[in-house]
């Protein structure tokens, strides 16, 4: 599910900092700078850590992959996306999300980090679907230092140096599984002397091929309370197993309106 993949990415994204268990042959200057990351934003994800406990941030969401569509085979999506996100510690994320996939708001909020409402506002409809174990997992694995060590075991990272980037002077490095299967890797682009995420580029074994650009970052946000509450008055609510079909049905609307307005 295409909003489903979006969770996971985001989500991920939130909790890639908590790599702390390296390979022999990982790069020194490489643990350095992600442990300064990891030190930076480490108050947004444990009550019992001083540091930045709200962000607002818009992400530019660019790429594509491979989804599953059942007996018709795969199918190539492509993504154009931008996302505002919202995080709040403990457990508050708000992403509002817009492009060439139509427009959706994704909530995850609750104890066990298992469920995430998903609104479409075009169709008017919802849902609320379960939250992949293994995110949930990852998630709760942030707010201790053993759990964080069982996140990723003994990843590869490599130091590719200094880039000038919009954003500034940025340290590049790629993430590796150890393994010899490991087919994935994550490219963080991290801010010189501030240590803040400005871009990552994600591949994977599966056809996946995205890179998500911050575009603007607020530490320390003041988010109002009711940005985290879904706000489903008025739509219709959707199994889980419809929300596919659902977002077709919202990008041909969005595709109709489009055109209306140009006819216009």
């Amino acid at each position: 599910m295409i909003f489903r993949i979006l969770c996971i990415i985001v989500i991920s994204l939130l909790s890639i900092q908590s790599i702390t268990t390296y390979a022999d042959q990982s790069s020194d200057t490489a643990k350095m700078i992600l442990e300064k990351t990891l030190d930076k934003y480490d108050g947004l994800f444990s009550k019992n850590h001083n540091g930045i406990e709200s962000i607002s941030s818009k992400l530019l969401i660019k790429g594509g992959r491979n989804i599953n569509i059942g007996n018709s085979g795969n199918m190539t999506v492509d993504l154009d996306l931008s996302v505002d996100l919202y995080a709040e510690q403990p457990n508050k994320f708000f992403l509002d999300i817009s492009g060439n996939l139509g427009k959706a708001q994704i909530f995850l909020e609750s104890e066990d980090f298992n469920l995430a409402t998903i609104i479409l506002p075009t169709i008017k409809q919802f849902t609320i679907i379960n939250v992949p174990e293994r995110i949930g997992k990852r998630y709760h694995n942030l707010q201790s230092i053993e759990g964080r060590e069982n996140i990723m075991k003994n990843p590869i990272l490599e130091y590719n140096g200094t880039q000038n980037l919009k954003a500034g002077k940025v340290h590049k490095i790629t993430i590796k599984q150890a393994s010899p299967s490991g087919q994935s890797s994550t490219v963080f682009y991290i801010l010189d002397k501030k240590w803040d995420p400005v871009r990552f580029e994600l591949a994977d074994s599966q056809g996946m091929a995205v890179s998500i650009d911050i575009e603007k970052l607020n530490l320390k946000a003041k988010i109002p309370k009711e940005k985290f509450i879904p706000d489903t008055n008025g739509y219709t609510q959707i199994a889980p197993q419809q929300l596919t079909t659902a977002i077709m049905m919202q990008i041909m609307a969005s595709g109709i309106g489009e055109v209306q307005k140009r006819q216009n």
